[in-house]
């Protein structure tokens, strides 16, 4: 243990050295990593190494039992360890620029709230008015121009804000185009996306400890064992994670996507074949035409939300795959733990396989076909944010 703490410490040293730039590992750069990580690394590495002490007991355990550990209660803990895990590992200036993000998606219809509430009060506002509670025509006026200076401002911060994350992306070896920025950043999957991003980015970074600590403890098989467990267990995190946007696609995204083009459907149904009744004027008609369109915008925006989130899970499919084949060797070869020269091959093929995988999660992007089925793409996204 004493040795263990030790090579912490000399981690501790080596990130502080490395703080302004970037460490080598077995020849090849890697950013280092972010403060907010560094500064809980004992804390992460006692997690990772809990969860493979756990899984090493779970194959030993019942089932199931009343009194005392199984395996049930034991995959609750593990998995609650790498939940744990994925918070200290989404640290990144990106992420607090997501944060700054929602703050204005929730600001924005707000303003445009204030704008309609001041449009609706200047209708009946007095010109001129001594109660200073009272709101003249001139007072409505200002308040809906500020609003809307308001909201052009909030626009372009989060356009930067855009700009600025996908930079990030591109930096960690992402091939994102403008277009795919565009509509991975409008839908509800951009902020699961770059939370992936982040945690494959700093998986890669702490892996990269990891191999460092284990070169200098390659004579000591039972302190290496340890580290090539807490590796194997940062792969169970990316698997977890993964598996979290899938159940989100299925369980929360792709039904209420459903639900929004069944209800749009069925409205566009009724309008037309009002449309063929006599008893409805040419003006009534000419809403129920106007009705129609839109709710046929409606359909067609939601049909490629439905293919984006497919696409989306996929992508991401495949990524699970790749991550389970690693980790197969992974594992086989932290059971054959006399093979460290094998491990130290193994982690740093793992590496170089996190810089593939990020790149696996982007899904084909089609292009909207005119500015209504967009605009009606993005009503869409707001109304998954908002859980209707």
């Amino acid at each position: 243990m004493k040795k263990f703490k030790g090579a912490l410490m000399g981690t501790l040293i080596l990130a502080a050295v490395c703080a302004g730039g970037e460490m080598l590992c077995a020849g090849r750069a890697f950013a280092a990593l972010p403060e907010a990580v560094m500064s809980k690394w004992n804390k992460l590495t006692e997690m990772l190494d809990e969860a493979t002490v756990l899984r090493g007991k779970r194959d030993r355990l019942p089932e199931s039992s009343w009194l005392g550990a199984d395996k049930q209660k034991t995959n609750e803990k593990i998995t609650k360890i790498l939940r744990n895990a994925q918070e200290i590992l989404l640290s990144a200036d990106a992420m607090k620029l997501v944060d700054r993000s929602e703050v204005i998606k929730k600001r924005l219809p707000e303003l445009y709230a204030e704008i309609e509430e001041y449009k609706n009060k200047r209708i009946g506002a007095p010109e001129k008015s001594y109660n200073p509670f009272t709101d003249t025509v001139a007072d409505c006026n200002k308040k809906i121009a500020k609003a809307e200076k308001d909201i052009k401002r909030l626009n372009r911060e989060l356009a930067d804000i855009r700009d600025k994350i996908a930079a990030e992306l591109r930096s960690w070896g992402m091939k994102l185009t403008d277009q795919q920025a565009e509509v991975l950043f409008s839908s509800v999957v951009g902020d699961s996306l770059l939370k992936n991003a982040v945690i494959f980015e700093n998986v890669k970074g702490v892996t990269a400890q990891i191999a460092e600590l284990m070169a200098q403890n390659k004579a000591d098989t039972t302190v290496a064992r340890k580290y090539y467990g807490m590796y194997v267990t940062l792969i169970d995190v990316l698997l977890d994670t993964q598996y979290g946007f899938i159940a989100k696609i299925d369980k929360e995204w792709t039904p209420r996507v459903k639900a929004i083009s069944e209800g749009a459907g069925a409205s566009l149904k009724e309008a037309r074949a009002n449309l063929g009744r006599a008893d409805f004027t040419r003006e009534q008609k000419n809403i129920f035409r106007a009705n129609a369109e839109s709710n046929e915008l409606t359909v067609k925006a939601a049909t490629q939300y439905s293919k984006l989130l497919a696409q989306q899970k996929a992508s991401v499919e495949k990524c699970i795959r790749s991550i389970k084949r690693d980790r197969e060797v992974a594992v086989n070869t932290y059971t054959t733990v006399q093979h460290i020269s094998d491990m130290d091959t193994v982690i740093h093929s793992g590496m170089q396989l996190f810089d593939v995988l990020a790149t696996m999660q982007l899904p084909e992007i089609q292009i909207f076909d005119n500015s209504g089925v967009r605009k009606e793409f993005d009503e869409i996204t707001k109304r998954l944010q908002q859980g209707k």
